[in-house]
């Protein structure tokens, strides 16, 4: 039989567990992995009117193509709590179905699918464009054409070089 301390005791560490496990939700702290539920009607609504949104952009031809898994993570690594993006990739003609399929599958296989969505835009437009520079390529100068290709209802878009890294936060 308990003694009446030990019942005290006992109703104290049952007390102090429940606050230990209600306070979080109570706070708010949804980056506790413990109890992020990312469904959850509670996280959702605060997440919603958390979120950051931001439009980035970049287009490429078949020989830059493999540095873009190093530029998402780097756009993924600076995203902050509630911070998500668009990424609209031009993609020139020699990209192939199978190259977006991999990039789209090496996205979700790195986490990155949880704040970056991919957008590809096939790059069909026919241009007059006499490569005077090793450097700048076709696909460099389609930037020229974002405001025809990329979604009307985007009022700000952030160009970024496929060459270049993310170092701090977007904001």
């Amino acid at each position: 039989m308990a003694t009446l301390k030990q019942k005290i005791s006992l109703v104290i560490v049952i007390f102090s567990a429940i606050i230990c496990i209600t306070v979080p939700f109570i706070m708010g702290i949804s980056s506790v992995k413990i109890f992020h539920r990312k469904n959850s009607s509670i996280f959702k609504s605060m997440n919603d009117s958390l979120r950051v949104k931001y439009e980035i952009t970049f287009s490429s031809d078949k020989q830059v193509f493999p540095l873009f898994p190093t530029l998402l993570n780097s756009i993924y690594s600076n995203l902050g709590l509630g911070e998500y993006a668009n990424v609209h990739i031009i993609a020139m003609p020699d990209v192939t179905p199978s190259d977006y399929s991999m990039l789209s599958k090496l996205n979700d296989e790195l986490g990155f699918s949880e704040k970056l969505t991919l957008i590809f835009y096939p790059f069909t437009y026919k241009i007059k464009y006499k490569q005077t520079l090793k450097h700048v390529s076709e696909a460099t100068m389609c930037r020229l054409l974002l405001p025809e290709m990329i979604d009307k209802r985007i009022d700000k878009i952030l160009y970024v070089d496929t060459d270049a890294i993310v170092n701090h936060s977007l904001r």
